[in-house]
């Protein structure tokens, strides 16, 4: 048995929840019968009918029951732990090294690098000041 994808397991959480393959499609932004396509092969992968489905409706099965309780826990704590970085998102940080003439060298410290400091607090500079003008 090859294991799921992880959008393959938010698509059957999505259809599980709503009970839909349209909202569930509508949901994830696919196509109803994409959808219904990815259902079949992940029940075919697993080799475990998940969901009863007519043309009017889908219903749960036990094995629905059983792997939604355990699915939406840790596709809920993923999401978390994604969020929980959300901090470092354009966050400039590390060293930047500058060999600047003393002239260029003097009108960085006065100017530039202060005002990069209070936007920048996690980047270090290393500057590498030359004796000519």
């Amino acid at each position: 048995m090859s294991r799921p994808s992880l959008n393959d397991l938010t698509a059957f959480v999505a259809v599980a929840t709503h009970r839909s393959f349209r909202r569930a499609a509508d949901e994830i932004g696919m196509a109803p019968s994409s959808l219904s396509h990815a259902i079949r092969a992940l029940e075919d992968r697993v080799g475990v009918r998940l969901l009863h489905r007519t043309t009017r409706s889908v219903s749960p099965t036990e094995a629905d029951f059983q792997l939604l309780g355990r699915l939406q826990p840790a596709l809920a704590s993923l999401d978390d732990a994604l969020d929980s970085i959300a901090r470092f998102r354009g966050n400039v940080a590390g060293m930047l090294r500058i060999n600047a003439p003393r002239v260029v060298a003097g009108l960085l410290v006065r100017w530039v690098l202060p005002q990069m400091a209070q936007r920048h607090p996690s980047v270090t500079v290393d500057i590498v000041v030359e004796g000519r003008n």
